[in-house]
């Protein structure tokens, strides 16, 4: 397999990574949203509904644009931000002792944010 094609396969998969838990948290209700953003104590109460939208938004256009190939180097470097802020907010909850939920995938997992 060439590494042009193990290239593409993975920004698609990754696309089609965010493009399901977009769609999957737009089907969670938003209170549920909100609350899993709070658990994880970083942001401010009056900020979390700005920042949920702000994530759902950033979210939804990187995958879309992995998916289809568009902006590819724009892309896949938001992609990787997106997915290390989401690693380091488990990294801080986990070292701050919270119970959370992962927030991933709306409310298709209940999964909390725990060790390996």
């Amino acid at each position: 397999m060439s590494s042009a094609l193990a290239a593409a396969i993975c920004r698609i998969f990754v696309g089609v990574v965010l493009l399901a838990a977009f769609i999957a948290q737009r089907r969670t209700r938003t209170s549920l949203r909100l609350q899993q953003i709070n658990g994880y104590r970083i942001v401010p109460t009056r900020w979390q509904p700005l920042v949920l939208a702000i994530l759902a938004a950033t979210e939804s256009l990187v995958g879309f644009l992995l998916l289809i190939g568009c902006w590819q180097p724009w892309a896949q470097a938001a992609a990787t931000a997106l997915l290390l802020l989401l690693a380091g907010a488990m990294t801080q909850a986990l070292v701050r002792g919270l119970v959370t939920e992962c927030g991933c995938f709306g409310s298709l997992t209940s999964s909390r944010v725990r060790p390996i």
